[in-house]
């Protein structure tokens, strides 16, 4: 390291004279200034055009304060399910103690599936506040992109058990009922169960519509239909079907012990408990395959991938982006990863202002001073892509704040060959300078380019010379 630091962090000094000795070999330089060169407002030529250096665009806290307003976004979306998961577990614990007292009192077939439902309703509420909490864990180093998935495996551990003790159990029970009915009287109870348990489930549900709803017009989605199929977060997507379900469970549990009530015949409770079990298994089903697709690495939606590749080339310093990978690491981050091929002209352009004195400084000793001049050179190479990288990185969690681990890779489809290879073929060196001259004219002021033209330099000349004699002339003494 050349660089010797002072009592403050923030100043440093290049030495003025440094010898190398290696073997047989000695480097003396002694080309750099004792201070730190302040390139501001400074000029330099290149083809007959002069151009105004521009501080270095270092990287900001910018990123940081997208961290933070991602991190505040999930922590709102985590209180707003959660919110949601006790409430509907909070309704069904108390209609699960009704509808158990309802089946003791009947023995209805339908009852009993429908306690078993709602018994089966709290366990999985149960297991999705477990797996909501789990997300709250910070990465480490045996998770490096964190918790968030295990919302999805408790998720799937309570659609499994849906399917396989909710509708499994009240399916062999109902199909006994069938073959060995047992109801009995049907009382005003049982009629006021259902009544109760109608209301707390639709109010359950409505109030998790409603929240859906209000993020439609956000997401630019013209029907629900198609928000549903957006939703990322198991536990909104486990209350709208499981509650759902609930509501029309007790319809089908009203409709077979009115018509066992009026017809007298016993075959329709048990109808409806074969239908009620049905649906339970259905919904089992779906929430399955739903948690299914995100745990085995679901990829992010093309429209953000589409996004994002236009972000990236739209910045000058990318040519082209290769190997998109992108997965759901949670119900609203995402990894991203992507070879980004970089134009190598854009960051010379970059470091022109800075390394142009020091290059024509050295013409004497060239042999001795360019190879440890190149070193400096190649590192600030990689320092302005990291810089370019940082850039990027912000300007992607400016539009998706949800991208949470961005990783960018460089990656040339010329890596196997130097670029000074393609300076023997004039074609490409005469594309290679046109291409340098654009960006140091739009990174930089061409100031030959504001220089006025002869005609308005004349004009200006007569402009200050006539306003010159006019002062010299003496002022009138009255006006006319």
């Amino acid at each position: 390291m050349l660089l010797l630091v002072t009592s403050k962090p923030q100043i440093f000094y290049y030495l003025k004279s440094f010898r190398l000795e290696r073997g047989a070999t000695t480097l003396k330089i002694n080309y750099f200034s004792n201070k730190k060169e302040d390139t501001s407002n400074k000029k330099f030529k290149w083809r007959d055009k002069t151009y105004v250096y521009k501080s270095v665009e270092f990287p900001s806290k910018t990123d940081e304060s997208f961290r933070i307003n991602q991190k505040k976004i999930t922590i709102k979306a985590y209180q707003k399910t959660q919110k949601n998961v006790k409430r509907a577990l909070f309704g069904n614990i108390m209609i699960s103690i009704a509808k158990l007292g309802a089946w003791f009192s009947s023995g209805s077939s339908a009852m009993l599936s429908e306690f078993i439902h709602s018994l089966v309703d709290c366990g999985n509420q149960a297991l999705l506040l477990v797996g909501l909490k789990a997300t709250n864990n910070a990465a480490d180093l045996t998770h490096p992109y964190g918790y968030g998935k295990s919302i999805y495996f408790w998720a799937l551990v309570s659609a499994v058990g849906t399917f396989w003790l909710g509708a499994g159990v009240s399916m062999r029970h109902s199909i006994e009922e069938l073959l060995h009915p047992s109801i009995q009287q049907i009382t005003w109870h049982v009629w006021g169960v259902l009544g109760i348990s109608l209301c707390v489930d639709g109010y359950v549900f409505y109030k998790t519509l409603s929240d859906c709803m209000k993020e439609i017009p956000l997401k630019k989605i013209k029907s629900f239909h198609k928000y549903f199929w957006t939703i990322r977060d198991p536990a909104t997507i486990a209350i709208l079907l499981e509650d759902g379900a609930a509501c029309i469970g007790i319809i089908f549990a009203s409709s077979g012990i009115l018509m066992a009530h009026v017809t007298q015949n016993p075959i329709y409770d048990g109808l409806a408990g074969v239908g009620i079990s049905a649906l339970l298994a259905g919904m089992g089903l779906v929430l399955v395959r739903l948690n299914q697709r995100v745990l085995i690495g679901r990829a992010v939606d093309p429209e953000i991938i589409t996004g994002i590749e236009q972000i990236l080339l739209q910045r000058r310093s990318v040519d082209n982006v290769y190997s998109v990978q992108s997965q759901w690491t949670g119900s609203d981050e995402f990894s991203y990863k992507a070879a980004i091929d970089f134009d190598g002209t854009f960051l010379a352009a970059q470091l022109i202002p800075r390394y142009h004195n020091e290059f024509i400084q050295i013409k004497d000793t060239l042999e001795t001073d360019l190879p440890l001049l190149l070193c400096w050179y190649a590192e600030d190479v990689v320092r302005t892509i990291e810089r370019e990288v940082r850039h990027i990185e912000s300007e992607i969690r400016q539009v998706y704040p949800g991208a949470t681990y961005i990783e960018l890779e460089p990656d040339s489809k010329f890596a196997n060959r130097f670029a000074l290879e393609d300076a023997l073929e004039s074609k490409l060196k005469r594309s290679e300078i046109e291409s340098l001259r654009t960006f140091l004219t739009t990174l930089y002021t061409d100031v030959s380019s504001l220089k006025p033209t002869k005609q308005k330099q004349q004009q200006l000349e007569k402009k200050t010379n006539k306003q010159e004699l006019t002062d010299s002339l003496p002022a009138s003494k009255s006006k006319t």
